[in-house]
């Protein structure tokens, strides 16, 4: 199994109007911005599974992912 990365890190941001946000970046503070969170709780959750799998957000993606997807829901309905 391949070594977790610390590459994707959650940091406290504050909006205009002061409301607080968790934002997982890319190569620290002035890093890039991959993602933002309402709950700390769910940002330390993407962060983790993006350091144990950089590709974590693009998975399933696929168009044959969202076909197989799409006719599962049709079955249920």
């Amino acid at each position: 199994m391949k070594q977790p990365t610390n590459d994707y890190r959650v940091f406290e941001d504050v909006t205009h109007t002061g409301e607080v946000r968790w934002i997982i970046r890319a190569g620290g503070a002035a890093g890039v911005m991959i993602s933002t969170y309402v709950a700390k709780q769910n940002a330390d959750t993407d962060a983790v599974a993006l350091n144990l799998d950089p590709w974590y957000f693009e998975r399933g993606q696929t168009k044959s992912d969202r076909i197989a997807a799409d006719i599962l829901a049709a079955r249920k309905s």
